[in-house]
């Protein structure tokens, strides 16, 4: 069964899962988001990129702190 749990999007562009998180960028205002993937709640901007004009997020990738080789 599928379910809209988020709404009110502006652009969503790139869009990954993990654990219980989904994560996109949205090309309208250049933020990385986050909410429950489940519910839709806890929804919370992760980055706002405010580097130079014309400058955009364009791909979405998570990678688990615990499986990096380098500390």
């Amino acid at each position: 069964m599928n379910e809209v749990i988020l709404h009110q999007l502006d652009f969503p562009y790139r869009l990954t899962i993990y654990q219980d998180f989904v994560y996109w960028s949205d090309l309208d205002n250049d933020m990385l988001y986050r909410a429950n993937k489940y519910t839709g709640e806890g929804r919370e901007t992760l980055y706002e990129n405010t580097g130079m004009e014309g400058s955009t997020i364009l791909n979405v990738k998570v990678h688990d702190a615990a499986e990096q080789i380098c500390k």
